[in-house]
C-alpha cells in the first residue's frame, strides 16, 4: 500500500504497473508471463550501475537492482509520455 507522500514501495506489486506487450513488442522479443499475460518493461530509474536499469515485472512490482541494458532481450520500453500529433 502507499507510504508517505501517495507513493507505493518498490517491492509492492501495482495492477497500475501491469503492462501488456503489444503484437509488434511481441513479434520483436519482448516476453509474455506465461501466469497473466503480461510483461516487464523497463524504467529510466538507474540499477546498481552504469549498464542497468530499474523495471517492472509482471506482476507490477519495481525491481530496483536492475537488469542489464547491453544484453536485454525481454524487457520492454514505455513510452514516458503521450505526444498529440492532432493539430
Amino acid at each position: 500500500k502507499s507510504r508517505g507522500r501517495g507513493r507505493s514501495r518498490s517491492r509492492d506489486k501495482s495492477k497500475d504497473r501491469e503492462c501488456k506487450s503489444s503484437q509488434y513488442a511481441v513479434c520483436h522479443g519482448a516476453s509474455v508471463y506465461d501466469l497473466n499475460g503480461y510483461s516487464w518493461w523497463m524504467l529510466r530509474t538507474p540499477g546498481v550501475n552504469q549498464n542497468y536499469v530499474s523495471y517492472v515485472n509482471p506482476t507490477g512490482m519495481i525491481i530496483p537492482s536492475g537488469q542489464s541494458v547491453v544484453d536485454n532481450v525481454y524487457c520492454g520500453v514505455r513510452p514516458a509520455l503521450w505526444v498529440n500529433l492532432e493539430f
